[in-house]
């Protein structure tokens, strides 16, 4: 056999790994376009999609282009290499050690050709790598089902806009974090809910603002110290609604399977992913960057980051970072609009909280969900009530 024909035989038994190769940083590279693209641009078109897959780097400056390298050239290459690695290496040292076979030999063991065959092999393959791969690339990015970028005709008729705050108001009560005002909020047409959450005095978590408001709501004495569990059940919030404790907020979650809670001041990431069977519904807030990370590295998916706390809107560090979820004030979203307005652009979702003279105004609502802000806790306004009586 000559060397080209020697060259082909190669070829042919190599080419599953080629094919393999080239379908998982093809895989690999349509998959992170959007996401590069969301990240670099903020919200895009089908147009611009469509546009950067026929001139993925044409008139762009140099940064976009080793950014778009990196991303959907670099990376891509590097794990689908990482990924066929083994079978590369088998292919090499079955060559080595087959060197001395003649040319009548080498071509009495070529198979005939099996495209369907190869093409189920490949496909398997790529499935296999995809599965190993694709949860490590999403670690962090979940979040972005929750951005809101265009609002409805009524916005606040929209429950993808807004969280029922500490639960949501009853009958006029706000902060109550009971039984009933989640119940409350669930047929008023709330899809989010947020509870704020605490430890009793024998380390059980409880829904609660803090202890000396809930001693106060529950007609106790305030002096700051957390109850035992099961004094905290046995009270009556104002008299007549119920407190929560896991199993209750467990039992209320699990029967509305389609329903989000949102929570924070606990720090301890690892008991709320022991205690909460639905943390794939779990958003959890956070007050710096460190904690944000130990979110993630938990297992929680949906940390927010509350710039309150970081007394700026660091628009660098928090795309660099891949954060996807941050919460504000109103205050905090007046003195920095044009950077938030340019973290809602890129695609991050942004939580609004405010006094509650402001955050049930549906007007001022109206004029920030969906054109700043992502969502908002609110009290009295909901799905059911978007004149926000009370």
């Amino acid at each position: 056999m000559t060397f080209w024909e020697r060259l082909k035989v190669w070829i042919s038994e190599g080419s599953l790994m080629l094919a393999a190769l080239f379908a998982i940083v093809s895989a690999l590279a349509f998959y992170k376009l959007p996401v590069w693209l969301g990240e670099r641009f903020g919200e895009v078109s089908a147009e611009q999609l469509a546009f950067f897959l026929k001139n993925p780097i044409k008139g762009a400056d140099p940064a976009v282009q080793a950014s778009f390298i990196d991303s959907l050239i670099k990376e891509p290459l590097i794990i689908a290499s990482i990924a066929v690695l083994p079978a590369i290496i088998v292919f090499i040292i079955l060559h080595i050690f087959r060197l001395d076979r003649t040319n009548e030999e080498i071509a009495r063991q070529i198979p005939a050709p099996n495209p369907l065959k190869g093409a189920a092999l490949a496909l398997l393959f790529l499935t296999a790598s995809a599965e190993a791969v694709f949860p490590f690339m999403n670690k962090g990015k979940e979040s972005v089902i929750f951005y809101n970028p265009k609002p409805s005709e009524n916005v606040l008729a929209d429950p993808r806009f807004l969280i029922a705050h500490a639960g949501g108001a009853i009958n006029g009560a706000v902060y109550t974090n009971s039984r009933e005002s989640i119940e409350n909020s669930i047929n008023s047409g709330f899809k989010i809910i947020e509870l704020d959450l605490d430890k009793t005095s024998d380390g059980e978590i409880a829904a609660l603002h803090d202890w000396d408001y809930f001693r106060g709501i529950t007609k106790n004495e305030k002096n700051g110290k957390a109850m035992p569990q099961a004094d905290f059940l046995a009270q009556k919030i104002y008299g007549k609604y119920s407190p929560l404790n896991v199993a209750a907020i467990n039992d209320f979650f699990e029967k509305n399977a389609d329903t989000v809670l949102v929570t924070d001041k606990i720090k301890d990431f690892n008991a709320l992913l022991k205690n909460f069977k639905f943390t794939k519904r779990l958003i959890v807030e956070v007050f710096s960057y460190s904690d944000y990370d130990k979110a993630l590295e938990a297992g929680i998916i949906y940390p927010a980051l509350n710039l309150n706390s970081i007394g700026k809107a660091e628009i660098d560090r928090i795309l660099k970072k891949k954060i996807k979820m941050v919460t504000i004030s109103d205050v905090f979203l007046e003195q920095n609009r044009e950077e938030i307005l340019c973290l809602h652009r890129k695609g991050i979702t942004v939580m609004l909280y405010a006094p509650t003279k402001v955050i049930n105004n549906p007007e001022y609502l109206k004029s920030v969900l969906g054109k700043t802000v992502s969502l908002a806790y609110v009290d009295f306004c909901s799905p059911k009530n978007p004149e926000c009586r009370r």
